[in-house]
């Protein structure tokens, strides 16, 4: 059983027609896809799902794309957020199908520790022979092994997807380092364009400074030379052309320098835009790809990949040589069946795990440790489904918002919804 080793039965995803969906995006009524029912089971988690954003929270100001957007930057910000829509989804839909897994563990536990009477004694005793005879085997290998107790059982429960995870998780350490890298750049690219916006205005103020200085040294140029003609009789003819060229000069060069900066704003503010909007995706993959890494850690019981293709070698040839010296393999064989067949009985989803977990059936606080393990992952998971669920509302609450304000939009947003396939899901993130 890998990180998404089981599959969630599917449920029969509503249908939506688009027209229908545009006309009331506005409308919703109380919806929850993500089924917290289960979320006592044990007794021990009381996680409380994130608060969602609320309608008047989000405004479009968010999107970093100014108060005066072009259609073009519009269209740009609401295919990217469709865009993001999808894949927040597609993340959400792996880690509820975890999440049940998880939720399915407790389940069984809680079915254990109902049993009782014959069955009971009849449970303990093959779980004790299990347990002692995989101890005599780990007696008759002379030596002490390289690998922690709690990591030899983690890696026997997922000993068959071990391979499959140790690359998956090699490629998510290798993706988060190119996430920082991006973040890095994108940061940096981010401070330069307000930088440079600084410095246009900066640019912009001086040429309006130089406009009214200019105007007003002019007209003194003109009363002066004007009193100048009058009252001394001097002829200004000259001087008044030689003030008229120099006027037109000013005038060309206010002209052509306001039209500059007015272009390299707007320039600028696009790039911004643009910058804005990309750190905004890169910060949801860099959340996700870190929660994703912080949970694998957890269920493994490592700190990065190196330590758990560590473990996992030593696991390895730990087993190995419990295979070569293994001198009652048929009785354990044997055993494990039988204690399989009685946790069918009672409708278990998954007994193999505890033929690995033996002990655990003998020792209520080695029970205690795993039913804690598993309340840290699922709350681990709730808590970046929530987030999900939080950026999915936000982004389908901006394209609503839009949709009102530029009436226009309706077939750009018509087509994102149709091309990504979330019509429902923006449908279900607008209700509340």
């Amino acid at each position: 059983m890998g990180l998404f080793g089981r599959k969630r039965s599917k449920k029969n995803k509503e249908v939506y027609n688009i027209e229908e969906v545009l006309r009331n995006i506005d409308k919703g009524i109380p919806i929850t896809e993500f089924d917290t029912s289960d979320d006592t089971a044990d007794g021990d988690d009381n996680t409380s799902a994130d608060e969602i954003y609320r309608s008047d929270a989000v405004k479009l100001d968010d999107t970093g794309l100014g108060k005066k957007p072009t259609m073009d930057d519009v269209r740009k910000y609401i295919d990217t957020a469709g865009s993001r829509i999808a894949m927040m989804h597609a993340q959400n839909d792996k880690l509820r199908g975890e999440y049940e897994s998880v939720t399915e563990y407790l389940k069984d536990i809680q079915m254990i520790e109902s049993i009782e009477g014959k069955e009971k004694t009849r449970l303990n005793s093959y779980a004790y022979d299990i347990v002692k005879k995989e101890e005599e085997n780990r007696k008759r290998l002379g030596y002490e092994p390289d690998i922690k107790d709690a990591h030899y059982k983690t890696m026997k429960l997922y000993e068959e997807s071990m391979n499959r995870e140790l690359i998956n998780m090699k490629k998510k350490e290798l993706y988060q380092a190119d996430i920082k890298n991006d973040l890095k750049y994108l940061e940096e690219e981010k401070e330069k364009l307000y930088d440079e916006q600084d410095e246009l205005l900066g640019k912009t103020m001086n040429i309006r400074g130089i406009s009214i200085g200019g105007g007003v040294l002019i007209v003194s140029l003109m009363i002066l030379f004007g009193v100048l003609w009058v009252v001394a009789g001097q002829d200004m003819t000259i001087p008044y052309i030689l003030l008229i060229f120099l006027s037109g000069l000013l005038i060309l060069y206010i002209f052509m320098g306001m039209r500059t900066s007015r272009y390299e704003i707007i320039l600028t503010d696009k790039k911004l835009s643009k910058c804005i909007n990309l750190l905004n995706s890169v910060k949801i993959k860099y959340v996700n790809n870190t929660a994703l890494l912080d949970y694998m850690c957890s269920k493994y019981k490592v700190s990065n990949s190196v330590e758990l293709e560590h473990v996992w070698q030593q696991y390895i040839k730990l087993r190995e040589n419990e295979e070569a010296l293994s001198a009652n393999a048929e009785d354990l064989v044997v055993l494990k069946k039988s204690l399989t067949d009685l946790l069918e009985k009672y409708g278990l989803k998954d007994t193999s795990i505890w033929v690995v977990q033996a002990k655990a059936l003998l020792d209520e606080k080695e029970m205690v440790e795993v039913r804690h393990s598993l309340n840290v992952r699922r709350q681990k998971l709730r808590k970046q489904i929530g987030y999900n669920d939080d950026q999915i509302r936000k982004d389908s609450l901006i394209i609503q918002k839009f949709l009102k304000k530029k009436p226009q939009l309706r077939e750009q947003i018509k087509d994102v919804m149709t091309r990504y396939g979330i019509e429902h899901i923006v449908i279900q993130a607008l209700r509340q």
